[in-house]
């Protein structure tokens, strides 16, 4: 019987993949992209509720490094195992590539790129809790492991979806919010 390899990339890769030449404009897309199959398989499945998203971008004149990129959505929201699958790199339910393509890393690749520290919080109808995941690349890198912390937070049962904030901008990004001709580009194509 063969022995198994354990081929989990180091947390590097998350690194090299912040580094892939994407502009602003284009992880915001994918984001969004991810917002509206979410919302189209929702209505598929006969949920009923309100069909949203909500973006938070700073103005050209308030990005810093304080600074926060919000993507929301009134979705089905997510169970942790749900959660987990949607998070790993690589992983993904499509057939079809979205318009990063990249096997399922759209979401890493765009988050990465924006900033080093990811929240994700998600949750579903009927749940009591949200569940917030903490995806944070410097301190994947120092420990160097996969494992992110999720913590629960108190929400209404009728309360669902999913909002990513993206936190620690990199300087790219926040010079890249900064140029009027960029924020022009990221209301222009979304």
């Amino acid at each position: 019987e063969p022995a198994t390899l354990d081929l989990t990339p180091s947390p590097r890769i998350l690194q090299v993949i912040a580094e892939t030449d994407l502009q602003v404009h284009q992880c915001l897309a994918e984001l969004v992209d991810n917002c509206f199959d979410e919302l189209q398989k929702a209505r598929e499945s006969g949920h009923q509720a309100e069909s949203r998203v909500d973006i938070r971008i700073p103005s050209h004149r308030d990005a810093d490094r304080s600074s926060e990129i919000v993507v929301a959505d009134t979705g089905r929201g997510m169970s942790p195992g749900q959660m987990e699958h949607a998070l790993r790199a690589g992983s993904t339910n499509n057939s079809q590539f979205g318009t990063l393509g990249l096997f399922g890393m759209g979401f890493n690749v765009a988050t990465a790129r924006l900033g080093t520290i990811t929240e994700v919080r998600s949750g579903r109808a009927g749940d009591t809790t949200w569940n917030v995941a903490t995806i944070d690349i410097g301190e994947m890198q120092r420990s160097g492991s996969y494992r992110v912390p999720l913590a629960q937070e108190e929400k209404a049962p009728t309360e669902h979806g999913t909002r990513i904030t993206v936190k620690s901008l990199r300087d790219d990004t926040i010079v890249a919010l900064q140029s009027t001709q960029e924020s022009k580009k990221i209301r222009t194509n979304l």
